[in-house]
């Protein structure tokens, strides 16, 4: 897992402020485009046969190119399980361990995203605000455990 933030972590720490302004519109439609066309073309891309069928047969390499394609999902509007989960793809991991792979990497990506948007926004936040901040942590936590066992079980009958 560490393999695969390297890039993410490196990336959207130099580019924070760049990433930041590409929240439009128009970038995210063109986000969204890009993410469909890269998820039918890992479908078609893919090796016949993967060669990793669980996380415990992922390669370093295979972990660390799935962290560069994390990196695209960067970009305002590009999803980030969908980037990652077709890099895994293409790089021979089935469908449920990329899948798998991508949840337990989104994890540290994302806690580590709102630590840092936290510490940037610090001077706009006052104490009354941390009671609401931590229920909606709460809950969105809860919410993304939910629809993480969901989605898993829905690509574990599919594939």
């Amino acid at each position: 897992i560490l393999l695969g933030m390297i890039p993410a972590v490196v990336m959207g720490l130099i580019f924070h402020d760049t990433i930041k302004s590409l929240f439009n519109p128009v970038n995210v439609m063109y986000a969204l485009i890009v993410g469909g066309v890269l998820l039918i073309a890992a479908e078609v891309l893919k090796p016949k046969q993967p060669r990793a069928v669980g996380i415990d047969d992922m390669t370093y390499r295979q972990a660390f190119v799935i962290g560069c394609f994390q990196c695209l999902a960067l970009w305002p509007g590009f999803s980030r399980s969908g980037a990652t989960i077709s890099g895994g793809m293409l790089m021979g991991v089935s469908r449920y361990a990329a899948s798998e792979f991508s949840f337990l990497l989104a994890v540290p990506m994302m806690m580590g995203a709102t630590v840092l948007d936290v510490y940037k926004s610090i001077g706009f936040l006052n104490m009354g605000d941390v009671p609401m901040f931590a229920v909606g942590f709460v809950m969105a936590f809860i919410v993304a455990l939910i629809a993480i066992k969901t989605f898993l079980q829905l690509i574990k009958r599919i594939s």
